[in-house]
């Protein structure tokens, strides 16, 4: 059952990805950035919560721990993200972590956990957007790099956008009078 869902989740961000790509150029490893991002991002309002208290969530050492730690080890991975995205062009074959079944379902049943004990801990808070980062952030950002990390990027092309861009700024033609014969 864990499989058939996992396999149907990659089905989705498959086809959302490849009509993304089409629309403006970006591939899956985009995606997969931003939830690293994400990850770090969540990780790093809950170190700032441990200097400066704001939200109701209670930061420790450990969130300092768990950021050097992200950095660390998701530093690569943007940086081979970048690689793979700039291989598409070329015959380069760039290895990604792409079969890691367990480590995403673990981190999207973790996802749901969090969510849904998450009106226990934000009833009373001043910063709501700032709570959910912090509380669900960096999970989702791992969900979200284990899945598209999987989905296999269209071949490069032009983009919709990008045809519509050089569209509007490209030279238009020089409508010419058509000669008319007169019979007077």
């Amino acid at each position: 059952m864990l499989r058939a869902l996992d396999s149907k989740i990659i089905e989705k961000l498959t086809k959302f990805s490849h009509w993304f790509q089409k629309l403006t150029g970006l591939t899956c490893y985009f995606f997969a950035k931003m939830g690293i991002f994400l990850a770090i991002f969540g990780t790093f309002v809950r170190v700032i919560n441990y200097f400066l208290p704001f939200l109701t969530v209670k930061s420790n050492m450990f969130d300092i721990a768990i950021l050097i730690f992200s950095v660390l080890i998701f530093g690569p991975s943007i940086q081979k993200c970048n690689k793979a995205e700039e291989n598409l062009f070329s015959s380069e074959v760039v290895k990604l972590e792409r079969n890691n079944f367990w480590f995403r379902i673990y981190c999207l049943s973790w996802v749901v956990f969090e969510i849904i004990f998450l009106p226990l801990y934000i009833y009373e808070t001043r910063y709501l957007i700032l709570e959910v980062v912090a509380r669900v952030g960096f999970f989702i950002g791992l969900s979200i790099y284990n899945y598209f990390v999987v989905v296999v990027p269209l071949p490069p092309g032009k983009s919709k956008v990008r045809k519509w861009v050089e569209g509007l700024f490209a030279p238009q033609p020089r409508l010419e009078p058509i000669p008319v014969k007169r019979d007077c």
